[in-house]
Protein backbone atom coordinates (compact mmCIF):
# COMPACT_ATOMS: atom_id res chain seq x y z
CA UNK A 1 0.00 0.00 0.00
CA UNK A 2 1.66 3.37 -0.83
CA UNK A 3 1.81 5.61 1.63
CA UNK A 4 0.15 9.08 1.00
CA UNK A 5 1.38 10.66 4.42
CA UNK A 6 4.88 9.71 3.28
CA UNK A 7 4.10 11.50 0.01
CA UNK A 8 2.74 14.82 1.28
CA UNK A 9 5.67 14.99 3.21
CA UNK A 10 8.13 14.24 0.39
CA UNK A 11 6.28 17.35 -1.07
CA UNK A 12 6.17 19.61 1.84
CA UNK A 13 10.58 19.09 1.99
CA UNK A 14 11.25 19.65 -1.66
CA UNK A 15 11.55 23.32 -1.13
CA UNK A 16 13.87 22.75 2.05
CA UNK A 17 15.95 20.69 0.36
CA UNK A 18 16.28 22.55 -2.18
CA UNK A 19 17.70 25.44 0.35
CA UNK A 20 20.17 23.67 1.90
CA UNK A 21 21.36 21.55 -1.28
CA UNK A 22 25.39 20.89 -1.58
CA UNK A 23 26.28 22.70 -4.91
CA UNK A 24 29.12 20.35 -5.13
CA UNK A 25 27.52 17.01 -4.70
CA UNK A 26 25.62 18.43 -8.43
CA UNK A 27 28.95 17.54 -10.03
CA UNK A 28 28.73 13.61 -11.65
CA UNK A 29 31.00 11.35 -13.21
CA UNK A 30 30.42 10.78 -17.06
CA UNK A 31 33.12 7.95 -18.29
CA UNK A 32 36.61 7.64 -17.29
CA UNK A 33 40.13 7.71 -19.75
CA UNK A 34 43.41 6.96 -18.73
CA UNK A 35 44.94 10.75 -19.19
CA UNK A 36 43.76 14.43 -19.73
CA UNK A 37 40.98 15.39 -21.43
CA UNK A 38 41.45 19.02 -22.70
CA UNK A 39 38.62 20.36 -24.80
CA UNK A 40 35.03 19.50 -25.60
CA UNK A 41 33.03 20.18 -28.47
CA UNK A 42 29.37 19.03 -30.03
CA UNK A 43 29.04 18.11 -33.71
CA UNK A 44 26.20 17.14 -35.49
CA UNK A 45 24.82 17.13 -31.98
CA UNK A 46 27.07 14.58 -30.48
CA UNK A 47 29.01 15.43 -27.65
CA UNK A 48 33.17 14.84 -28.37
CA UNK A 49 36.11 15.31 -26.08
CA UNK A 50 39.98 15.55 -27.45
CA UNK A 51 43.16 15.28 -25.22
CA UNK A 52 45.81 12.87 -24.60
CA UNK A 53 44.43 10.15 -23.54
CA UNK A 54 44.45 6.13 -24.89
CA UNK A 55 41.27 4.69 -22.98
CA UNK A 56 37.73 6.36 -22.78
CA UNK A 57 35.36 3.68 -20.78
CA UNK A 58 38.24 1.21 -21.06
CA UNK A 59 38.10 1.25 -24.72
CA UNK A 60 40.51 1.78 -26.85
CA UNK A 61 39.97 5.95 -27.87
CA UNK A 62 42.89 7.99 -29.19
CA UNK A 63 42.36 11.08 -28.11
CA UNK A 64 39.08 11.87 -29.36
CA UNK A 65 35.82 10.04 -28.72
CA UNK A 66 31.98 10.86 -28.90
CA UNK A 67 29.38 10.32 -25.96
CA UNK A 68 26.23 8.23 -26.58
CA UNK A 69 23.61 9.04 -24.04
CA UNK A 70 21.97 6.24 -21.32
CA UNK A 71 18.50 4.88 -22.07
CA UNK A 72 16.43 3.74 -19.50
CA UNK A 73 18.60 2.44 -16.79
CA UNK A 74 21.48 1.80 -18.82
CA UNK A 75 24.52 4.50 -18.43
CA UNK A 76 25.94 6.25 -21.26
CA UNK A 77 29.35 5.58 -22.60
CA UNK A 78 31.83 6.78 -24.54
CA UNK A 79 33.62 5.43 -28.24
CA UNK A 80 36.59 6.79 -30.46
CA UNK A 81 36.00 8.64 -32.88
CA UNK A 82 38.68 8.95 -34.82
CA UNK A 83 42.59 7.66 -34.30
CA UNK A 84 44.93 10.86 -33.56
CA UNK A 85 48.80 9.50 -32.95
CA UNK A 86 48.91 12.34 -30.55
CA UNK A 87 47.88 15.12 -28.21
CA UNK A 88 44.53 16.81 -28.91
CA UNK A 89 44.20 20.78 -27.40
CA UNK A 90 41.32 22.36 -29.24
CA UNK A 91 38.28 21.86 -31.35
CA UNK A 92 35.53 23.93 -33.02
CA UNK A 93 32.84 23.73 -35.84
CA UNK A 94 33.44 26.03 -38.67
CA UNK A 95 31.69 26.21 -41.73
CA UNK A 96 29.89 22.78 -41.02
CA UNK A 97 33.07 20.96 -41.10
CA UNK A 98 34.88 19.84 -37.49
CA UNK A 99 38.25 21.04 -36.73
CA UNK A 100 40.77 19.58 -33.95
CA UNK A 101 44.43 20.79 -33.54
CA UNK A 102 47.05 20.05 -31.46
CA UNK A 103 50.22 18.05 -31.14
CA UNK A 104 49.56 15.01 -33.56
CA UNK A 105 50.97 13.54 -37.03
CA UNK A 106 48.39 11.21 -37.96
CA UNK A 107 44.63 11.14 -38.23
CA UNK A 108 43.55 7.46 -38.26
CA UNK A 109 46.95 6.81 -40.03
CA UNK A 110 46.30 9.35 -42.66
CA UNK A 111 49.07 12.49 -42.23
CA UNK A 112 47.65 15.20 -40.93
CA UNK A 113 50.03 18.06 -39.49
CA UNK A 114 48.89 19.48 -35.82
CA UNK A 115 45.20 20.84 -37.67
CA UNK A 116 42.64 18.44 -39.43
CA UNK A 117 39.13 18.77 -40.63
CA UNK A 118 36.24 16.49 -40.56
CA UNK A 119 33.29 17.17 -42.93
CA UNK A 120 31.13 14.35 -41.90
CA UNK A 121 32.33 11.94 -43.68
CA UNK A 122 36.38 11.83 -43.97
CA UNK A 123 39.00 13.60 -42.83
CA UNK A 124 41.30 15.82 -44.42
CA UNK A 125 44.28 17.57 -43.84
CA UNK A 126 44.48 21.83 -43.67
CA UNK A 127 46.98 22.92 -46.60
CA UNK A 128 49.98 21.00 -48.16
CA UNK A 129 51.20 19.46 -45.38
CA UNK A 130 49.08 21.17 -42.32
CA UNK A 131 51.06 23.20 -39.50
CA UNK A 132 55.22 22.34 -39.10
CA UNK A 133 58.48 23.65 -37.00
CA UNK A 134 61.36 23.96 -36.81
CA UNK A 135 62.58 24.06 -32.96
CA UNK A 136 64.76 21.43 -31.37
CA UNK A 137 65.38 20.24 -27.69
CA UNK A 138 62.62 18.82 -26.80
CA UNK A 139 59.78 21.35 -27.69
CA UNK A 140 56.62 20.96 -29.10
CA UNK A 141 55.23 22.21 -32.51
CA UNK A 142 51.50 22.20 -31.68
CA UNK A 143 48.11 24.82 -32.51
CA UNK A 144 46.96 25.28 -28.90
CA UNK A 145 43.96 27.95 -29.98
CA UNK A 146 41.68 28.31 -33.07
CA UNK A 147 39.02 31.12 -33.38
CA UNK A 148 36.62 32.38 -36.50
CA UNK A 149 36.94 35.80 -36.93
CA UNK A 150 35.92 37.72 -40.46
CA UNK A 151 34.45 34.51 -42.07
CA UNK A 152 37.93 32.71 -41.51
CA UNK A 153 39.51 30.12 -39.07
CA UNK A 154 42.54 31.24 -36.49
CA UNK A 155 45.05 29.18 -35.49
CA UNK A 156 47.39 29.84 -32.78
CA UNK A 157 49.94 27.89 -31.14
CA UNK A 158 53.90 27.19 -31.35
CA UNK A 159 55.14 26.57 -34.97
CA UNK A 160 57.01 28.19 -37.29
CA UNK A 161 55.13 27.90 -40.72
CA UNK A 162 51.34 26.77 -42.28
CA UNK A 163 52.07 24.71 -45.25
CA UNK A 164 55.36 26.36 -46.11
CA UNK A 165 53.57 29.70 -46.15
CA UNK A 166 56.04 33.04 -45.37
CA UNK A 167 55.08 34.82 -42.25
CA UNK A 168 52.70 31.99 -40.25
CA UNK A 169 55.03 31.66 -37.33
CA UNK A 170 52.80 30.84 -34.49
CA UNK A 171 49.16 32.40 -35.88
CA UNK A 172 48.35 31.89 -39.66
CA UNK A 173 44.52 31.71 -41.44
CA UNK A 174 42.66 29.30 -43.03
CA UNK A 175 39.63 30.58 -45.66
CA UNK A 176 38.55 26.86 -46.46
CA UNK A 177 41.00 26.26 -48.96
CA UNK A 178 44.26 27.78 -48.15
CA UNK A 179 46.79 29.11 -45.49
CA UNK A 180 47.53 32.65 -45.44
CA UNK A 181 49.95 35.21 -43.02
CA UNK A 182 48.03 37.26 -40.35
CA UNK A 183 50.48 40.13 -40.30
CA UNK A 184 53.50 39.16 -40.47
CA UNK A 185 53.10 36.17 -37.87
CA UNK A 186 54.03 36.51 -34.12
CA UNK A 187 57.22 36.12 -32.87
CA UNK A 188 58.22 34.49 -29.76
CA UNK A 189 61.47 32.56 -28.15
CA UNK A 190 61.47 28.80 -28.70
CA UNK A 191 58.77 26.56 -26.68
CA UNK A 192 56.67 29.56 -26.50
CA UNK A 193 53.79 31.40 -29.00
CA UNK A 194 49.77 31.94 -29.04
CA UNK A 195 48.01 30.48 -25.88
CA UNK A 196 44.95 31.51 -26.68
CA UNK A 197 43.38 33.08 -29.60
CA UNK A 198 39.63 34.92 -28.40
CA UNK A 199 37.83 37.39 -30.39
CA UNK A 200 36.14 40.46 -28.29
CA UNK A 201 34.47 43.81 -29.13
CA UNK A 202 34.68 43.14 -33.38
CA UNK A 203 38.85 42.23 -32.72
CA UNK A 204 40.90 39.39 -32.93
CA UNK A 205 42.71 38.57 -29.15
CA UNK A 206 46.24 36.70 -29.17
CA UNK A 207 47.84 36.15 -25.77
CA UNK A 208 50.28 33.79 -24.47
CA UNK A 209 53.88 34.15 -24.06
CA UNK A 210 55.35 36.17 -27.03
CA UNK A 211 57.17 39.25 -27.53
CA UNK A 212 56.22 40.63 -30.97
CA UNK A 213 53.19 40.18 -33.40
CA UNK A 214 53.97 41.50 -36.75
CA UNK A 215 56.74 44.49 -35.92
CA UNK A 216 55.13 45.56 -33.14
CA UNK A 217 56.63 44.92 -30.00
CA UNK A 218 54.28 43.51 -27.39
CA UNK A 219 53.95 41.28 -24.17
CA UNK A 220 52.23 38.46 -24.37
CA UNK A 221 48.81 39.76 -25.67
CA UNK A 222 48.22 41.60 -28.82
CA UNK A 223 45.49 42.41 -30.79
CA UNK A 224 44.51 42.24 -34.62
CA UNK A 225 41.44 43.91 -36.26
CA UNK A 226 41.48 42.24 -39.98
CA UNK A 227 44.47 44.42 -41.13
CA UNK A 228 47.02 45.37 -38.73
CA UNK A 229 48.19 44.21 -35.08
CA UNK A 230 48.49 46.68 -32.00
CA UNK A 231 50.05 45.85 -28.52
CA UNK A 232 47.15 45.46 -25.50
CA UNK A 233 48.22 44.99 -22.34
CA UNK A 234 52.12 44.45 -20.51
CA UNK A 235 51.88 41.68 -18.22
CA UNK A 236 54.71 41.54 -17.22
CA UNK A 237 57.41 39.06 -15.87
CA UNK A 238 57.75 36.17 -13.64
CA UNK A 239 60.51 35.01 -11.84
CA UNK A 240 60.85 32.59 -14.71
CA UNK A 241 60.61 35.03 -17.40
CA UNK A 242 57.67 36.41 -19.68
CA UNK A 243 54.30 36.01 -17.28
CA UNK A 244 52.14 33.84 -19.72
CA UNK A 245 48.08 34.68 -20.60
CA UNK A 246 46.60 31.20 -20.58
CA UNK A 247 42.72 32.33 -21.19
CA UNK A 248 40.30 34.94 -21.98
CA UNK A 249 36.91 35.14 -21.82
CA UNK A 250 34.41 37.37 -22.09
CA UNK A 251 31.81 37.97 -19.17
CA UNK A 252 28.47 41.00 -18.33
CA UNK A 253 30.89 42.95 -21.32
CA UNK A 254 34.41 42.80 -19.51
CA UNK A 255 37.55 40.95 -20.95
CA UNK A 256 38.96 38.51 -18.60
CA UNK A 257 42.48 37.27 -18.53
CA UNK A 258 43.71 34.00 -16.92
CA UNK A 259 47.44 32.46 -16.08
CA UNK A 260 50.59 33.00 -13.97
CA UNK A 261 50.96 36.72 -14.27
CA UNK A 262 51.07 38.92 -11.18
CA UNK A 263 50.85 42.33 -13.12
CA UNK A 264 49.14 43.97 -15.92
CA UNK A 265 50.02 47.65 -17.39
CA UNK A 266 51.81 48.31 -13.58
CA UNK A 267 49.00 47.21 -11.77
CA UNK A 268 49.18 44.33 -9.18
CA UNK A 269 47.05 41.56 -10.49
CA UNK A 270 46.70 38.02 -8.69
CA UNK A 271 46.31 35.48 -11.75
CA UNK A 272 43.30 37.00 -12.94
CA UNK A 273 42.27 40.15 -14.12
CA UNK A 274 39.47 42.42 -16.00
CA UNK A 275 39.49 44.90 -18.43
CA UNK A 276 36.49 46.80 -19.13
CA UNK A 277 37.58 48.75 -22.27
CA UNK A 278 39.60 51.33 -20.77
CA UNK A 279 41.47 49.63 -17.48
CA UNK A 280 42.92 46.59 -15.94
CA UNK A 281 41.79 46.08 -12.62
CA UNK A 282 42.23 42.88 -10.18
CA UNK A 283 39.87 40.17 -10.24
CA UNK A 284 41.17 37.39 -7.85
CA UNK A 285 38.88 38.92 -4.63
CA UNK A 286 38.54 35.83 -2.44
CA UNK A 287 41.17 34.09 -4.38
CA UNK A 288 44.23 32.85 -3.13
CA UNK A 289 46.42 31.50 -6.05
CA UNK A 290 49.74 29.92 -5.60
CA UNK A 291 50.04 28.96 -9.23
CA UNK A 292 48.23 29.55 -12.48
CA UNK A 293 44.15 29.84 -13.10
CA UNK A 294 44.31 27.67 -16.12
CA UNK A 295 40.45 27.75 -17.59
CA UNK A 296 37.33 30.18 -17.31
CA UNK A 297 34.11 30.02 -19.09
CA UNK A 298 30.38 31.38 -18.54
CA UNK A 299 27.22 29.27 -17.41
CA UNK A 300 23.95 30.54 -16.11
CA UNK A 301 25.58 33.73 -16.25
CA UNK A 302 28.43 33.49 -13.75
CA UNK A 303 31.78 33.27 -14.34
CA UNK A 304 33.83 30.08 -13.28
CA UNK A 305 37.43 29.45 -12.80
CA UNK A 306 39.68 26.62 -12.57
CA UNK A 307 43.61 26.24 -12.17
CA UNK A 308 45.43 25.83 -8.73
CA UNK A 309 43.82 28.36 -5.81
CA UNK A 310 42.25 28.29 -2.77
CA UNK A 311 39.06 30.24 -1.56
CA UNK A 312 38.72 32.43 1.19
CA UNK A 313 37.31 30.84 4.22
CA UNK A 314 37.62 26.95 2.72
CA UNK A 315 39.86 24.46 4.58
CA UNK A 316 40.19 22.48 1.13
CA UNK A 317 42.34 23.08 -2.07
CA UNK A 318 39.90 24.49 -4.09
CA UNK A 319 40.62 24.44 -7.63
CA UNK A 320 37.54 25.18 -8.88
CA UNK A 321 35.36 28.09 -8.47
CA UNK A 322 32.66 31.03 -9.47
CA UNK A 323 32.73 34.38 -9.46
CA UNK A 324 29.57 36.63 -8.85
CA UNK A 325 31.18 40.04 -9.92
CA UNK A 326 32.37 41.15 -6.16
CA UNK A 327 34.14 37.89 -5.07
CA UNK A 328 35.17 34.31 -5.88
CA UNK A 329 33.34 31.68 -4.36
CA UNK A 330 33.88 27.93 -3.79
CA UNK A 331 32.39 25.23 -6.37
CA UNK A 332 33.39 22.05 -4.91
CA UNK A 333 37.00 20.66 -4.74
CA UNK A 334 39.15 19.13 -7.09
CA UNK A 335 41.36 16.39 -6.11
CA UNK A 336 43.97 14.70 -7.39
CA UNK A 337 45.14 17.24 -10.56
CA UNK A 338 43.48 20.05 -12.37
CA UNK A 339 41.08 21.16 -14.33
CA UNK A 340 42.11 21.87 -17.75
CA UNK A 341 39.16 23.34 -19.58
CA UNK A 342 35.53 24.04 -18.50
CA UNK A 343 32.90 24.27 -20.95
CA UNK A 344 29.93 24.51 -21.79
CA UNK A 345 27.76 22.01 -23.98
CA UNK A 346 24.13 20.91 -24.48
CA UNK A 347 23.06 23.34 -21.41
CA UNK A 348 25.48 21.49 -19.10
CA UNK A 349 29.18 22.35 -17.54
CA UNK A 350 31.53 19.80 -18.62
CA UNK A 351 34.80 19.92 -16.96
CA UNK A 352 38.39 17.79 -18.24
CA UNK A 353 41.91 17.60 -16.74
CA UNK A 354 43.79 15.12 -15.11
CA UNK A 355 42.02 14.47 -11.69
CA UNK A 356 40.33 12.15 -9.67
CA UNK A 357 37.16 13.84 -8.11
CA UNK A 358 35.22 17.05 -8.01
CA UNK A 359 33.43 18.29 -4.69
CA UNK A 360 31.46 14.68 -3.63
CA UNK A 361 32.31 12.49 -6.94
CA UNK A 362 34.69 10.18 -7.56
CA UNK A 363 35.18 11.41 -11.31
CA UNK A 364 38.28 10.21 -13.50
CA UNK A 365 39.39 13.47 -15.71
CA UNK A 366 35.91 14.86 -16.77
CA UNK A 367 32.51 15.15 -15.29
CA UNK A 368 29.22 17.51 -15.66
CA UNK A 369 27.56 20.00 -13.62
CA UNK A 370 23.41 20.09 -14.01
CA UNK A 371 22.81 23.34 -12.43
CA UNK A 372 19.72 23.40 -10.19
CA UNK A 373 16.66 24.82 -12.56
CA UNK A 374 14.38 26.30 -10.35
CA UNK A 375 11.98 27.07 -12.66
CA UNK A 376 11.83 23.72 -14.18
CA UNK A 377 11.33 22.33 -10.89
CA UNK A 378 7.36 23.70 -11.03
CA UNK A 379 5.47 21.76 -12.70
CA UNK A 380 4.79 22.60 -16.20
CA UNK A 381 1.25 20.69 -16.94
CA UNK A 382 0.09 19.46 -20.24
CA UNK A 383 -3.77 17.93 -20.90
CA UNK A 384 -2.20 15.67 -23.81
CA UNK A 385 -0.29 13.46 -20.60
CA UNK A 386 -1.13 11.99 -17.66
CA UNK A 387 1.22 9.70 -15.27
CA UNK A 388 -0.28 6.89 -12.77
CA UNK A 389 -0.14 5.63 -10.42
CA UNK A 390 2.03 8.62 -9.12
CA UNK A 391 3.07 7.68 -6.13
CA UNK A 392 4.91 4.50 -7.28
CA UNK A 393 6.72 1.38 -5.91
CA UNK A 394 7.80 -0.47 -8.78
CA UNK A 395 6.46 1.10 -11.78
CA UNK A 396 4.04 3.89 -13.53
CA UNK A 397 3.15 4.60 -16.70
CA UNK A 398 2.72 7.64 -18.79
CA UNK A 399 0.19 7.66 -21.22
CA UNK A 400 -0.23 10.31 -24.09
CA UNK A 401 -3.24 11.59 -26.44
CA UNK A 402 -0.54 11.19 -29.27
CA UNK A 403 2.52 9.61 -30.57
CA UNK A 404 5.47 9.92 -28.39
CA UNK A 405 8.54 9.19 -30.72
CA UNK A 406 9.16 12.55 -31.91
CA UNK A 407 10.00 13.51 -28.51
CA UNK A 408 12.91 12.90 -25.75
CA UNK A 409 12.06 12.39 -22.10
CA UNK A 410 14.14 12.90 -19.18
CA UNK A 411 14.13 11.87 -15.56
CA UNK A 412 15.90 14.29 -13.29
CA UNK A 413 16.98 14.77 -9.34
CA UNK A 414 16.02 18.17 -7.62
CA UNK A 415 19.23 19.54 -9.47
CA UNK A 416 18.29 18.51 -12.63
CA UNK A 417 20.51 15.95 -13.34
CA UNK A 418 19.61 13.69 -16.15
CA UNK A 419 19.38 10.44 -14.31
CA UNK A 420 17.40 8.59 -17.24
CA UNK A 421 16.69 9.11 -20.91
CA UNK A 422 13.81 7.46 -23.24
CA UNK A 423 14.42 8.71 -26.66
CA UNK A 424 11.78 8.68 -29.32
CA UNK A 425 9.60 5.81 -27.63
CA UNK A 426 7.10 4.36 -29.53
CA UNK A 427 3.86 4.29 -28.78
CA UNK A 428 1.44 6.54 -26.80
CA UNK A 429 2.56 4.88 -23.33
CA UNK A 430 5.86 4.30 -21.75
CA UNK A 431 6.19 2.50 -18.67
CA UNK A 432 8.50 3.73 -15.96
CA UNK A 433 10.25 1.20 -14.06
CA UNK A 434 11.68 2.17 -10.64
CA UNK A 435 14.98 -0.11 -10.92
CA UNK A 436 17.71 1.56 -9.08
CA UNK A 437 15.61 5.03 -7.95
CA UNK A 438 15.82 5.19 -4.39
CA UNK A 439 12.86 6.36 -3.01
CA UNK A 440 12.32 10.55 -3.08
CA UNK A 441 10.95 12.78 -5.48
CA UNK A 442 12.56 12.94 -9.16
CA UNK A 443 10.91 14.94 -12.14
CA UNK A 444 9.72 13.18 -15.80
CA UNK A 445 10.28 16.10 -18.24
CA UNK A 446 9.51 15.97 -22.21
CA UNK A 447 11.41 17.95 -24.36
CA UNK A 448 10.10 18.37 -27.95
CA UNK A 449 11.68 20.66 -30.93
CA UNK A 450 10.58 23.27 -29.31
CA UNK A 451 12.02 23.41 -25.96
CA UNK A 452 10.56 21.95 -22.56
CA UNK A 453 6.64 20.25 -23.30
CA UNK A 454 5.99 19.18 -19.87
CA UNK A 455 6.80 18.67 -16.79
CA UNK A 456 5.37 16.50 -13.57
CA UNK A 457 6.47 15.04 -10.41
CA UNK A 458 7.48 11.77 -9.79
CA UNK A 459 7.07 10.15 -6.50
CA UNK A 460 8.93 6.57 -5.71
CA UNK A 461 7.27 5.22 -2.41
CA UNK A 462 9.03 2.17 0.19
Amino acid sequence: MIKLNWYKKSLAVVALALSHFNLSAQWSPIGNTDDAVNDFEVFNNIILMGGRFSYADNIAANSLAFWTEGEGNSKGNWDEFANISGWIYDMMVFQNDLYVSGDFAYVNFDPMSKIAKFNGNSWSKLGTSGVNGTFTQGSSVAVHSMAVFLGELYAGGTFTAASGVPQTNNIAKWDGTSWTSVGGGISAQQYNGVRKLYVYNGELYAAGNFSLAGSVPVTNTAKWDGSSWTAFADFGQTGFGSASVIDLVEYNGDLYAAGNFSVVNGTPVNRIARFDGLTWSDASNGMYANAAVSALTVYNNELYASGYFNITGSSKSNNIAKWNGTVWKSFGSVSGGNVNVLSVKQGSLFAGGFFNAIGDSACINLARYSSPNLVGLQELKNNKFSISPNPFSNETMLRSSEELNKNVFYITNLSGQVLRTYNHPEGRQLIIERGDLNAGVYFLKKVGASGLIFTSKLVVCE
